[in-house]
Order: structure tokens, then C-alpha cells, then sequence
């Protein structure tokens, strides 16, 4: 039976940390009473009417100093018991969840978007929060069925749910800015977190070859995080925070869009790159091969400098109707990887 009342608490501020649960949130409020608790800072706020705003401040050392405020958890707790939900969703992992869950009443589920630490971002205090928040939880929603075959390892027993990355409907109407950096007329886009785990130093080495097929095609790499040693010859990289509209801009300009992770649960990049149907390169590990149809979505390769040097030339060679159709492919593929589907599947496992 569907449950009558549910709470969403989604303290993230930024992009997919804030956007996640609204679009959650929203989604769910055509099944069933939603009550929303998420923080004051973020970039997006969800339009549900039984809403409270607790500040989670702009930096770390403001988000410690606001979780020891005992009138923010007051706030929170006075908020929740006074909706009575059936269950409670944290629709992203948060260091507030250690504080919050024993103190909820009904039953709660939690979306794990990552099982482990990716190369480069392992952390102890990290993997004990996660740990601990999957413990107190009911149920464990993960995005990929991939995830939740290793949290069944991890956790027997636990009742969890293999769901899909859902496609944001806020990337699809949204309207993209020119970035201020000069960007190419032609080039292949990287976009998200510069960092290990997302194979740069294998997209750059099979670069190095692919530059020389096309003296006016450009590689551009967008997103904060490490700083190349050396940028190569006719690669732009724009390492710094990218708005949301300019992230558009990006996609939307780009031939198409390459993901040549050493690893992945699921990829939000993907997600975002199809809510504005564009074709994806992206290597076959993790849950990536559930997002993508090769040949008919986008492209899958080995995580290897030859193998994403092969697929990248074989996306570039598309013939305009071949183009066409992968897009229409991943237009018809937006029902399945909406929110609607989604939450429907959610409200039938509650």
C-alpha cells in the first residue's frame, strides 16, 4: 500500500545535491502528502508548500558549526514530528544524517549514489558516515542496478531497491549562457569533477592522436578540480566552478560528450548530457553500460587509451542521419529514464 505521508530531507546546496531532491520531492507530490525539509543555501528549492529552510552554511567550516546548532536541530525535528510522515527519503548523502536519523520516527529510505569512494576522494570519516547511514536505514535506493548488487554483499538481508539515474527535467528546458573563455566552433566535451577516478590521463593520451585527424577539432575540459601539469595542444580547460547555464551552453554546442571513466557507479554527466539529447562516449564499467545503448544511445569502449581512441573516431565519422537518429533514440529514452517512472517504482516498493 502506497504511504499517505512522506518526508523528503535534502540538505545539499549545489548542483545535483540541491536539484536531486527537489525534482524528487516535486515528482513524488502527485502520489502522495510530501512535506520537504531542505537547506536555505542551496542553488535549487523544491515547490512543495510544507517546506522548512535550515541554513547548512556556504563552506565546510559553516556547515560544522550550523550541524552542533542545537536550534537547528530542534527546528528540524519540530518540523518533521509535526507532519507524522510514514516514511522519510534522503534523497543524498549528507553529514548531517548520523545526527538526524536516530531521531525520526517511521520508517526511512536512503538513495546510496555511490557504494565506495571513487580513486582519488577515498576518505575514512566519509566511508563511516555512509556506513552508518545505511545501517539506521529501511530501505537503500541505489541508481544503478550494478550498485545494488554490491550493497546486497554488503548489507544482507537490507531491503534495497536498483532504481536508474533519473534525467532532470530542470536541464532539459533550461536556457544556456556563453562561457567567458573563448570556446571552439568544433570540439568534443569533458565535463564534471577533474579528478582520478574519471580517466582523464586516458583521454588525453588517445587525444594526442585524435588531434592530429582534424586540425579544427578542439578538446574542451570543463569542470574544477586537478590542475593539468600541461594542457595539451588544442585543448581548452576551463578549471573552475561552471553554472548551470553555461553547462548547457557547453553540451549543446559540443559534437558530442566523452565520459572516459576508470570507474562508476552511475554517471549524472550522462544523465545531463541526454536531458539535452546529446550522444555520450563513455567507457563500460560500473552501472554505465544501464544508461547507455551502444550504438543507439551513445558509445561504449574498454577503460583503455586504444579502445576510447577507436570509439571517438567512430563518433566523429557519424553520418548526419546516423546522428539524427540517436537522438531521436535518446529523445524516446527520456520516459524511461524520467522522474514519473521513477517515483512510480519508488511508491510501489513504500
Amino acid at each position: 500500500m502506497a504511504p499517505k505521508s512522506i518526508a523528503v530531507i535534502s540538505l545539499g546546496r549545489k548542483h545535483v545535491w540541491s536539484l536531486f531532491g527537489k525534482e524528487l520531492a516535486e515528482t513524488l507530490s502527485d502520489k502522495a502528502r510530501v512535506s520537504y525539509i531542505g537547506s536555505s543555501n542551496a542553488e535549487h528549492r523544491a515547490g512543495i508548500s510544507d517546506s522548512l529552510y535550515i541554513s547548512t552554511g556556504q563552506n565546510f567550516f559553516q556547515n560544522l558549526v550550523c550541524s552542533i546548532n542545537p536550534i537547528n536541530k530542534i527546528s528540524i525535528l519540530k518540523f518533521f514530528h509535526s507532519q507524522k510522515p510514514d516514511w522519510t527519503i534522503f534523497p543524498v548523502r549528507h553529514p548531517w544524517l548520523p545526527i538526524l536519523l536516530p531521531f525520526l520516527k517511521g520508517k526511512k529510505a536512503l538513495v546510496v549514489h555511490d557504494v565506495k569512494r571513487h580513486l582519488g576522494e577515498e576518505s575514512w570519516l566519509d566511508n563511516w558516515l555512509d556506513h552508518n547511514a545505511c545501517l539506521s536505514a529501511d530501505l537503500l535506493i541505489t541508481l544503478s542496478h550494478y550498485c545494488g548488487s554490491i550493497l546486497k554483499e554488503m548489507y544482507p538481508g537490507k531491503k534495497i531497491l536498483s532504481l536508474f539515474h533519473p534525467i532532470c527535467r530542470y536541464y532539459i528546458g533550461l536556457r544556456g549562457t556563453i562561457p567567458p573563455e573563448p570556446i571552439p566552433s568544433h570540439y568534443i566535451l569533458f565535463f564534471g569533477r577533474l579528478i582520478t577516478y574519471k580517466g582523464l590521463n586516458i583521454l588525453l593520451e588517445a587525444w594526442g592522436e585524435l588531434k592530429n585527424l582534424d586540425s579544427e577539432l578542439y578538446l574542451v575540459l570543463a569542470g574544477k578540480g586537478e590542475e593539468l601539469v600541461k594542457i595539451p595542444e588544442r585543448a581548452i580547460m576551463i578549471n573552475r566552478e561552471i553554472s548551470d547555464k553555461e553547462l548547457v551552453y557547453l553540451i549543446d554546442k559540443c559534437k558530442f560528450v566523452v565520459a572516459p571513466y576508470l570507474e562508476a557507479s552511475q554517471s549524472g554527466v550522462i544523465a545531463t548530457s541526454f536531458a539535452r539529447e546529446k550522444m555520450v562516449v563513455a567507457t563500460k564499467v560500473g552501472g554505465i553500460p544501464e544508461q547507455i545503448e551502444n550504438g543507439k544511445t551513445g558509445f561504449l569502449c574498454k577503460p583503455e587509451v586504444g579502445s576510447l581512441y577507436e570509439t571517438l573516431i567512430t563518433a566523429l565519422n557519424l553520418a548526419e542521419r546516423e546522428k539524427e537518429q540517436i537522438r531521436n533514440n535518446i529523445r524516446l529514452n527520456q520516459s524511461k529514464f524520467s522522474w514519473e517512472n521513477f517515483a512510480t517504482k519508488l511508491i510501489e516498493e513504500l
